[in-house]
């Protein structure tokens, strides 16, 4: 809608950020028992009002995929005349298997058969409508952390699986820690511009491989979070210490819920 006004709103108009449902929404005032039992559905097909409100798996399997269709090769290519939408199914098949790692534009433009620029251009269109969002590294002034590349996630996981032609049940995936961790993330983001505000979100790896998959900066504080599906304690990166006024944690199924109501 924005791209369509050509008229600016300055000081006449309030933004509202509209994203998938979140689990805020949804689970406020529902126990244990209704969130476990609603996780795995919302990891696989996703929170989009039209296919949450559906009973059946089958009914959610058939909306999200007809939602992905409609929204990544109608309204999506019709945003800036993009005519090929091949090349922004092979875009975005390569970004949701890409999940938990850097993104390098040069590797996707080899991937995908176009150019860097090419790939530049329809990454930032598919942030501007709301597919998918970038986190870029947190370095500060520790000269062994990278700061170059970027994570992308999506917005909602079940328009990546719709992508890649994936529902199957969580039990039998190989993608089960990606999901999680695009998921956690994903519900972060959401969960703060929903809130009205927006800090300053990224992740954060060594040369070394020491890694911090989500690292916010809030009150001159950096609050790092390892993001695990399971839960198994895992020791905080001895370099990660370094950075002053910074805290360690870790996210997994036990206490999702208490994280994401901190947000």
């Amino acid at each position: 809608m924005a791209n369509e006004i050509s008229e600016p709103l300055t000081g006449r108009g309030d933004e509202f950020w509209l994203f998938p449902l979140s689990v805020k929404e949804v689970w406020r005032g529902r126990d244990s028992v209704f969130r476990e039992r609603d996780l795995d559905k919302w990891l696989i097909y996703g929170s989009y009002p039209g296919v949450w409100s559906l009973e059946s798996n089958e009914e959610k399997s058939v909306k999200i995929k007809q939602l992905a269709a409609n929204y990544l090769y109608k309204d999506v290519l019709k945003f800036n005349e993009i005519k090929n939408s091949e090349i922004v199914l092979r875009l975005l098949q390569a970004l949701a298997l890409q999940i938990g790692n850097e993104v390098s534009f040069n590797e996707l433009a080899g991937t995908v058969g176009v150019s860097k620029q090419t790939v530049a251009s329809y990454i930032d269109l598919l942030e501007k409508v709301f597919v998918i969002f970038s986190l870029r590294p947190y370095s500060g002034n520790l000269r062994r952390a990278l700061n170059k590349k970027r994570k992308i996630y999506f917005l909602d996981v079940g328009i990546r699986n719709a992508i890649i032609n994936n529902q199957n049940p969580m039990a039998i995936r190989d993608d089960v820690g990606k999901l999680w961790e695009n998921f956690v993330v994903a519900e972060k983001y959401k969960c703060q511009l929903g809130l009205g505000y927006k800090t300053n979100l990224y992740f954060w790896r060594t040369y070394e491989g020491q890694e911090v998959d989500l690292v916010e900066e809030k009150g001159g504080k950096l609050f790092g979070v390892e993001i695990k599906y399971k839960q198994k304690k895992r020791k905080q990166p001895k370099d990660w210490g370094k950075y002053n006024n910074s805290s360690w944690s870790q996210v997994d199924g036990s206490n999702f819920w208490e994280f994401i109501q901190r947000a």
